[in-house]
């Protein structure tokens, strides 16, 4: 039994194919190494470009919220820095400044509140570059997702 390459169901008969041909000792049918084009119903490409567009619109507002956590962190870095500086340049470690904790404000030793802010910048520094990784990653998804969308339009 002969089944050309147009048939849509070509894949399972030909396997069926293969086997009843072995069974009888007879060589496979030879498949052609040109494979037809598919065609794509236009309904799964839209289906498809619209959960991309949805992927693209989760990334977009993920790198967003991503920018705004880093405009955050770095403003706190900065404002770490000055306040470093500043105390460096107007106090001595043995001095006492006054920290504000919420409504309050509690006596503290520059030292200790030098090295509370050394810390605390670690910890920003840190959320720094987790962030980066993030949106690295975000941006690489966004750009992605967009050529692949371009492709799929293009070869429509």
């Amino acid at each position: 039994m002969i089944f050309s390459h147009t048939n849509k169901f070509n894949l399972r008969y030909l396997s069926c194919s293969v086997d009843y041909h072995r069974d009888l000792g007879f060589p496979p049918p030879i498949r052609s190494s040109v494979v037809p084009a598919m065609s794509v119903p236009p309904e799964a490409l839209q289906k498809m470009l619209l959960e991309m567009d949805n992927q693209l619109n989760k990334s977009q507002a993920e790198l967003s919220m991503v920018n705004l956590q880093l405009d955050k962190v770095n403003t706190n870095l900065a404002m770490i820095d000055s306040t470093k500086k500043s105390l460096a340049k107007y106090t001595v470690p043995s001095e006492t400044v006054w920290k504000g904790i919420g409504k309050a404000f509690v006596a503290t030793d520059v030292g200790g509140y030098l090295q509370e802010m050394a810390n605390d910048g670690k910890q920003f520094e840190e959320t720094k570059s987790g962030l980066n990784k993030k949106k690295a990653y975000l941006e690489t998804t966004l750009t992605n997702t967009i050529n692949a969308m371009s492709q799929i339009v293009d070869k429509k």
